[in-house]
């Protein structure tokens, strides 16, 4: 995968941090990262959609379907 790539997938991952950070007062913690982890395995789900698609721009950003593999 390229670098591009990781960064657009971290960001994605990033994205519902603030959103369970505000709630970290008035909720369980262990809670809260678990809901974190579930978000996070929904967004890369659909990451994983989205490359199966094969759109020309993800393939370009990505490295191609074929070459995409986890670390």
């Amino acid at each position: 995968m390229r670098p591009l790539g990781l960064l657009l997938v971290a960001a994605a991952l990033a994205v519902p941090i603030p959103w369970f950070a505000a709630l970290a007062g008035q909720h369980d913690p262990i809670a809260l990262l678990s809901q974190y982890f579930g978000s996070a395995a929904l967004i890369v789900m659909a990451i994983s959609q989205l490359l199966a698609t094969r759109f020309r721009v993800l393939e370009i950003i990505f490295g191609g379907l074929d070459r995409i593999r986890a670390a």
